[in-house]
């Protein structure tokens, strides 16, 4: 089993409300790979509740039967597309894909 985990943080260039409402887009956005993308075994989000300036905004865990099905996730024209969308409001990324 291979999990995929990715953390973001979005940009500030705007009103806190804005950025909100990014994380909030891009979040809802997420949640519809699961119906587009074959081979999702478990897909979850979750928003930070912290006020540390050092921690994350929004966090994906998503859990595949093996790497070529998380490698499909990764190329499918959904995933990229919402890629695309996360460059223009995202600031930074990190992610890891481990086996279990």
């Amino acid at each position: 089993m291979i999990k995929h985990i990715v953390l973001w943080t979005f940009k500030d260039d705007s009103s806190e409300s804005a950025k909100q409402d990014n994380i909030n887009t891009i979040e809802r956005k997420i949640w519809e790979l699961k119906n587009k993308i074959p081979g999702i075994l478990k897909l979850e989000t979750g928003k930070n509740v912290t006020l540390s300036a050092e921690a994350y905004d929004l966090a994906l865990y998503c859990e595949f039967e093996n790497l070529t099905d998380l490698e499909i996730y990764q190329k499918h024209p959904a995933h990229l597309a919402l890629v695309e969308l996360l460059k223009n409001v995202r600031d930074k990324r990190a992610f890891i894909d481990y086996e279990v």
